[in-house]
Protein backbone atom coordinates (compact mmCIF):
# COMPACT_ATOMS: atom_id res chain seq x y z
CA UNK A 1 0.00 0.00 0.00
CA UNK A 2 1.20 3.36 -1.01
CA UNK A 3 2.10 5.94 1.21
CA UNK A 4 -0.64 9.21 1.11
CA UNK A 5 -1.13 12.12 3.67
CA UNK A 6 -3.08 14.49 1.07
CA UNK A 7 -6.02 15.73 1.97
CA UNK A 8 -9.14 13.57 0.06
CA UNK A 9 -12.24 15.75 -1.40
CA UNK A 10 -15.37 14.20 -0.37
CA UNK A 11 -16.06 11.40 -3.07
CA UNK A 12 -13.06 10.21 -1.65
CA UNK A 13 -13.45 10.64 1.90
CA UNK A 14 -16.99 8.81 0.94
CA UNK A 15 -15.69 6.17 -0.71
CA UNK A 16 -12.01 5.02 1.27
CA UNK A 17 -12.98 6.74 4.71
CA UNK A 18 -15.48 4.15 5.91
CA UNK A 19 -13.38 1.14 4.91
CA UNK A 20 -10.32 2.39 6.56
CA UNK A 21 -8.15 2.89 3.29
CA UNK A 22 -7.52 6.21 3.79
CA UNK A 23 -5.86 5.98 7.95
CA UNK A 24 -4.26 3.12 6.24
CA UNK A 25 -2.43 5.09 3.07
CA UNK A 26 -1.04 7.27 6.26
CA UNK A 27 1.11 4.25 7.27
CA UNK A 28 1.84 2.98 3.88
CA UNK A 29 5.00 2.61 1.87
CA UNK A 30 6.83 5.36 -0.08
CA UNK A 31 5.68 6.09 -3.52
CA UNK A 32 9.17 6.05 -4.88
CA UNK A 33 9.77 2.68 -2.99
CA UNK A 34 7.13 1.23 -4.21
CA UNK A 35 7.63 1.88 -7.80
CA UNK A 36 11.81 0.94 -7.30
CA UNK A 37 10.28 -2.52 -6.44
CA UNK A 38 7.80 -2.66 -8.79
CA UNK A 39 10.17 -2.43 -11.56
CA UNK A 40 13.06 -4.94 -9.94
CA UNK A 41 10.35 -7.27 -10.13
CA UNK A 42 8.59 -6.40 -13.49
CA UNK A 43 12.38 -6.38 -15.17
CA UNK A 44 13.48 -9.34 -14.05
CA UNK A 45 10.39 -11.34 -15.41
CA UNK A 46 9.07 -11.28 -18.43
CA UNK A 47 5.62 -9.34 -17.35
CA UNK A 48 2.28 -9.01 -18.77
CA UNK A 49 0.39 -5.92 -16.99
CA UNK A 50 -2.94 -7.60 -16.35
CA UNK A 51 -5.59 -7.06 -13.90
CA UNK A 52 -8.84 -4.77 -14.39
CA UNK A 53 -8.51 -1.47 -15.19
CA UNK A 54 -5.73 -2.12 -16.79
CA UNK A 55 -5.68 1.21 -18.78
CA UNK A 56 -6.12 3.18 -15.50
CA UNK A 57 -2.66 1.28 -13.44
CA UNK A 58 -0.55 1.90 -17.01
CA UNK A 59 -1.37 5.60 -16.61
CA UNK A 60 -0.32 5.72 -12.81
CA UNK A 61 2.51 3.91 -13.04
CA UNK A 62 3.45 6.30 -16.46
CA UNK A 63 3.11 9.31 -14.76
CA UNK A 64 4.84 8.43 -11.42
CA UNK A 65 7.55 6.44 -12.57
CA UNK A 66 7.60 5.35 -16.06
CA UNK A 67 10.60 3.01 -15.75
CA UNK A 68 8.42 0.22 -14.56
CA UNK A 69 6.76 0.36 -17.84
CA UNK A 70 10.03 0.74 -20.24
CA UNK A 71 11.07 -3.03 -20.01
CA UNK A 72 7.45 -4.30 -20.26
CA UNK A 73 5.71 -5.02 -23.89
CA UNK A 74 2.45 -3.13 -25.31
CA UNK A 75 0.17 -5.82 -24.62
CA UNK A 76 -2.24 -6.07 -21.81
CA UNK A 77 -4.59 -8.13 -20.21
CA UNK A 78 -7.58 -6.51 -19.01
CA UNK A 79 -10.01 -9.45 -17.08
CA UNK A 80 -12.49 -6.18 -17.10
CA UNK A 81 -12.48 -6.67 -20.65
CA UNK A 82 -13.58 -10.23 -19.93
CA UNK A 83 -15.96 -9.55 -17.72
CA UNK A 84 -17.61 -6.83 -19.97
CA UNK A 85 -17.86 -9.63 -22.75
CA UNK A 86 -19.23 -12.05 -20.62
CA UNK A 87 -21.83 -9.74 -19.29
CA UNK A 88 -22.90 -8.82 -23.30
CA UNK A 89 -22.67 -12.42 -24.96
CA UNK A 90 -23.39 -14.99 -22.35
CA UNK A 91 -24.33 -13.24 -19.05
CA UNK A 92 -24.89 -16.54 -17.29
CA UNK A 93 -21.03 -17.20 -17.71
CA UNK A 94 -20.70 -13.23 -16.16
CA UNK A 95 -23.20 -14.50 -13.12
CA UNK A 96 -21.39 -17.16 -12.00
CA UNK A 97 -18.00 -15.13 -11.34
CA UNK A 98 -16.62 -15.50 -8.02
CA UNK A 99 -17.29 -12.77 -5.82
CA UNK A 100 -15.34 -9.38 -5.46
CA UNK A 101 -14.01 -8.17 -1.94
CA UNK A 102 -14.32 -4.35 -3.62
CA UNK A 103 -12.26 -2.92 -0.45
CA UNK A 104 -10.31 -1.09 -2.73
CA UNK A 105 -6.82 -2.61 -1.12
CA UNK A 106 -4.29 -3.51 -3.80
CA UNK A 107 -3.77 -6.91 -2.68
CA UNK A 108 -7.41 -8.10 -2.88
CA UNK A 109 -8.41 -5.83 -5.45
CA UNK A 110 -5.25 -8.20 -7.58
CA UNK A 111 -6.62 -11.97 -6.32
CA UNK A 112 -10.03 -10.89 -7.28
CA UNK A 113 -8.75 -9.88 -10.51
CA UNK A 114 -6.56 -13.54 -10.62
CA UNK A 115 -9.88 -15.65 -9.43
CA UNK A 116 -11.68 -13.47 -11.82
CA UNK A 117 -9.27 -13.81 -14.83
CA UNK A 118 -9.07 -18.01 -13.63
CA UNK A 119 -12.88 -18.27 -13.94
CA UNK A 120 -13.06 -16.90 -17.62
CA UNK A 121 -10.09 -19.76 -18.18
CA UNK A 122 -11.71 -22.49 -17.07
CA UNK A 123 -15.02 -21.48 -18.95
CA UNK A 124 -12.54 -21.50 -21.72
CA UNK A 125 -11.41 -24.44 -21.88
CA UNK A 126 -14.23 -25.98 -20.71
CA UNK A 127 -15.61 -25.28 -23.83
CA UNK A 128 -12.61 -25.78 -25.92
CA UNK A 129 -12.35 -29.24 -24.09
CA UNK A 130 -16.67 -29.42 -25.55
CA UNK A 131 -15.67 -28.71 -28.92
CA UNK A 132 -12.68 -30.90 -29.07
CA UNK A 133 -15.38 -33.95 -28.46
CA UNK A 134 -18.68 -32.39 -30.38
Amino acid sequence: MLRWDGTPDDFIKGMHGPNGLLDACRHGLEPKEAYRLAGEYAHRREALVAGSTVRFDRGMLDAHDPRILAGLGHRSLDVSALDEAARLWNPACRDARPERTTDHRCLHCLDDSIRLARHYRTLMEDACTASRND
